[in-house]
């Protein structure tokens, strides 16, 4: 058990103590939109962990863009010069964040008149979106790596059709070990 008198330990260097939105690539919502933004991001520096392949310099600032219809990351260390970018292509999320935009103003409409079960469900379907997002991301992050090939820790979804972004409805593609690129599959 710890010992309530020992001081705190300091915070970890892993982490962002700043994010930032581009004011000129990410538009201004309404009212409700730019709230929910800010306390997304207090709640995010509030308690996270975020650490940069290769280095070891925070604790980090986000800044996040848009560009060419890539989200731009850039992102600073407190105890060094210099920038770290990060590209991601938002072509294959469009349709998730059409549909996160017509949620959200669904539930801002329910807010005013609908039964809270109503916006239960709104809210659930939210969250269903951000889960499709989240995978999304990491198949991303893992796929995309500078050599084109895989960098996942485990199986990757090309392995794995069940976690494929791509068996989506929209695409009607499975994907099979033998689409594999990855260190797990074909060699």
């Amino acid at each position: 058990m710890a010992d309530p008198a020992a001081p705190p330990s300091p915070p970890s260097t892993n982490r962002l103590v700043a994010v930032r939105l581009d004011a000129g690539s990410i538009a201004r919502g309404s009212s409700n939109i730019d709230h929910e933004r800010e306390v997304a991001i207090l709640d995010l520096i509030d308690q996270n962990v975020f650490a940069v392949v290769g280095r070891d310099d925070g604790p980090y600032s986000l800044s996040l863009a848009i560009a060419d219809d890539r989200l731009v990351m850039a992102i600073t260390a407190e105890r060094s010069e210099g920038e770290v970018r990060h590209m991601l292509s938002l072509t294959s999320m469009r349709r998730i964040i059409k549909d996160y935009f017509i949620v959200c103003d669904t539930y801002y409409d329910a807010i005013r008149s609908a039964p809270p079960s109503r916006i239960q469900s709104i809210d659930m379907g939210r969250r269903a979106l951000h889960d499709e997002g989240s995978h999304l991301l990491t198949f991303s992050s893992h796929c995309s790596s500078p050599a084109g090939r895989c960098t996942a820790p485990g199986p990757c979804c090309r392995c794995s059709p069940s976690w494929c972004p791509a068996d989506s409805p929209r695409t009607r593609r499975r994907s099979t070990p033998q689409d594999c690129r990855c260190r797990w599959g074909r060699p």
